[in-house]
């Protein structure tokens, strides 16, 4: 008769791009094969050093919630057992996107903080000035013989927009304010922003006004490029 029970899981709840595996134990049973089954991925259950694991490289098991499922075979009689449940999470990558709209936000001068701010688009209905902060082009190159190592370079768009006058000066005026404030904060924070992000610069900017509802909207989309990594295991 043979045994088989899940021992651990390690890590117990591993990032999508994270290498992870099962330990098992056999209770000292002797066996033909044995392999483990994960959302319908099997893997052989195999010794290493002094225990018995099936290792699950990195993105062989999409994100979400899965029982563990282990079967074991000497000769003609064979067993299996249902051990508990493992999370795959999603990939713990920067996002460029929020990580600018934080810098801007928490880095804004009290001359300019009635200025809303937004990783989403733009209200007609806002009173005040508004800034909006959107993704809008990634590349990733991988940067080793194995593929453990991507360099990614992303194009984030940050819009000022002024429809009225604020900051105590007029529209126009206060259009370039908000626009000398954004260069401001992402010149002053361009290298190593956050943790992952290596470097971020503004690369264009660009005059978008333009009348809406009989009303001059003054608009800048400033193209800021960061540069940041992922290492996979």
């Amino acid at each position: 008769m043979v045994s088989l029970t899940v021992a651990e899981r390690v890590p117990n709840s591993p990032f999508l791009n994270e290498s992870w595996y099962v330990v098992f134990g056999t209770g000292g049973s002797t066996f033909t094969a044995a392999f483990a089954s994960v959302a319908s991925v099997v893997a052989p259950i195999m010794a290493t050093g002094a225990s018995y694991a099936a290792i699950y490289p990195a993105g062989s098991v999409a994100t979400g919630t899965y029982s563990i499922y282990g079967y074991i075979v000497k000769g003609s009689t064979g067993t299996h057992t249902v051990g508990p449940t493992i999370k795959i999470r999603n990939s713990e990558i920067a996002d460029p996107a929020k990580t600018i709209y934080d810098i801007l936000r928490n880095n804004v001068g009290s001359t300019y903080s009635s200025t809303l701010f937004s990783t989403g688009w733009y209200s007609d209905n806002a009173r005040y000035p508004q800034v909006t902060v959107t993704r809008t082009s990634r590349t990733d190159m991988t940067g080793s013989l194995f593929d453990v190592f991507r360099d990614h370079e992303d194009t984030v768009y940050v819009d000022t927009w002024v429809s009225k006058r604020a900051f105590g000066a007029g529209q126009k005026n206060a259009w370039t304010l908000l626009d000398d404030e954004v260069k401001r904060i992402i010149n002053a924070n361009r290298k190593a922003p956050s943790a992952k992000l290596r470097h971020m610069q503004i690369t264009r900017s660009q005059d978008l006004s333009e009348i809406e509802d009989n009303r001059k909207v003054f608009r800048t989309r400033h193209s800021v490029r960061t540069r940041w990594d992922e290492t996979l295991s």
